[in-house]
């Protein structure tokens, strides 16, 4: 298993590296963004993820030597402030968080949490549950996005990966995304 994780690391940290070239022609510097423009993150979020100001709009997404990706689709999960199911416009600092609010889940919510992630995912986890947090990203124009993040006991330990759910407000389903970091990885 810790086999097949490491090969993962290293395509991803591969595949990172090529996105990171593609997006610089998407970004945009942060001056000039609005005054109620969510630009820094809080801990531990600001451990693994980066709000970006893009053409599109703001944008979170995975942070430096980290890798945000849905399982087997090989493809990278960024939360874009433009909700829009497809044709983005280019907005650039229009569309922006003006809220970022990450939660501690403890006791029966982290529980929860874990349940619903591990349903969406159909495995149970390694480990006990060592951390669990509800994000909540608004928009400008009250859009959100909820996700939850869930670590095992094992997965803090290894410090390397964990999951998560992008789901409704309720979190009746969702999409399962990894969160795997490819800093200082043993070659």
């Amino acid at each position: 298993m810790h086999i097949l994780r490491n090969l993962a690391f290293l395509f991803f940290a591969a595949l990172s590296s090529s996105l990171c070239f593609a997006q610089e022609s998407v970004l945009i510097p942060c001056d000039g963004a609005p005054p109620d423009a969510v630009l820094k993150l809080p801990a531990p979020l600001d451990r693994w993820g980066q709000i970006y100001c893009t053409k599109f709009g703001h944008s979170l997404a995975a942070k430096e030597h980290w890798v945000w990706s849905f399982p087997g689709a090989f493809a990278p999960v960024h939360l874009p402030a433009q909700m829009v199911r497809s044709q983005p416009k280019e907005v650039g600092h229009a569309a922006y968080f003006k809220a970022v609010e990450l939660v501690p889940l403890s006791g029966s919510d982290a529980d929860d949490a874990a349940a619903k992630l591990t349903k969406a995912l159909g495995a149970k986890p390694d480990s006990a549950i060592a951390n669990a947090y509800r994000l909540t990203l608004t928009n400008q124009a009250e859009q959100k996005h909820v996700v939850l993040f869930v670590q095992t006991v094992g997965e803090v330990k290894d410090g390397k990966s964990f999951w998560s759910l992008w789901c409704d407000a309720e979190c009746n389903g969702g999409m399962p995304f990894m969160l795997l970091n490819y800093e200082g990885m043993k070659r």
